[in-house]
């Protein structure tokens, strides 16, 4: 039996039945559940954490110092300016995590009555990356179209990459709305324990599939601006340098292909 038809099953259960101090899910055959140092990837992850905010921070200052010299802005930055505030939430939920059962860790290694405390941070922190996501990605769509469609010229890749933006806010905001009337009562949505919970869809299997719609608005408009970087006058590992970065960006943006 998966661990996920295991805690959809506890809210079913009488609340005396429950042992809120015993495992998640029972450790497999061979295994002793670890609740008070169980192993996990903090090590890993908060690194990569601090990493992570210390290069956006960076670059953030000198986008936003070459802004100001130019006295040029764009609606690409104001998009930015609104993304990077939440992404500083969405650093802090992300350190948080630590401090719950860690990164990494094994179901059985954690009890019952903590899992809700992990699961809504988990939760935040994927509202929160909803919208950090979908104004960086409509902010690079923009920023592409200044760049490589300026005004009356290329009117196609404009267009497109303005319907692309689209595409995806309106993925984002259904994602959002989804992930908050999921289940039934509303703290239901990161509660397994709570009583009368009912959810609507399976957040692993929907979790897929929006990682997949993600991935294909993409590689959409990296297969468009292919003409036009082709066109560059440039050499041609300059293009293929570019490419490479752009792949780069894909695989940053999308758990799905870090995981693979």
């Amino acid at each position: 039996m998966s661990s996920m038809l295991l805690l959809s099953l506890l809210p079913l259960l009488p609340r005396q039945a429950i042992d809120l101090d015993g495992p998640t899910i029972p450790p497999p055959s061979g295994s002793v559940s670890n609740f008070d140092s169980p192993p996990n990837g903090n090590h890993i992850a908060i690194p990569i954490i601090i990493l992570c905010a210390v290069i956006s921070a960076i670059s953030y200052s000198i986008r936003i110092y070459a802004k100001y010299v130019m006295k040029k802005v764009n609606t690409s930055d104001y998009l930015a300016v609104i993304a990077f505030p939440l992404y500083w939430v969405y650093i802090y939920y992300s350190y948080r995590l630590s401090e719950t059962s860690g990164y990494l860790v094994h179901e059985w290694d954690i009890r019952l009555k903590d899992i809700s405390a992990f699961s809504y941070i988990c939760w935040l922190a994927t509202l929160l990356y909803l919208w950090i996501i979908a104004l960086v990605k409509c902010a690079i769509m923009l920023e592409w179209t200044r760049i490589f469609a300026p005004e009356g010229t290329n009117t196609y890749l404009s267009w497109s990459w303005y319907a692309t933006g689209a595409a995806i806010s309106l993925l984002s905001t259904i994602i959002f709305i989804m992930d908050l009337v999921n289940c039934t009562p509303f703290s239901g949505n990161w509660d397994v324990l709570v009583a009368g919970r009912h959810c609507r869809f399976s957040v692993p299997a929907f979790g897929l599939a929006s990682s997949i719609v993600n991935l294909t608005l993409e590689i959409i408009p990296l297969v468009l601006v292919q003409k036009v970087i082709w066109g560059l006058h440039m050499s041609w590992k300059k293009k293929l340098g570019w490419l490479r970065c752009k792949y780069r960006q894909i695989i940053l943006r999308n758990p799905i292909l870090r995981l693979k």
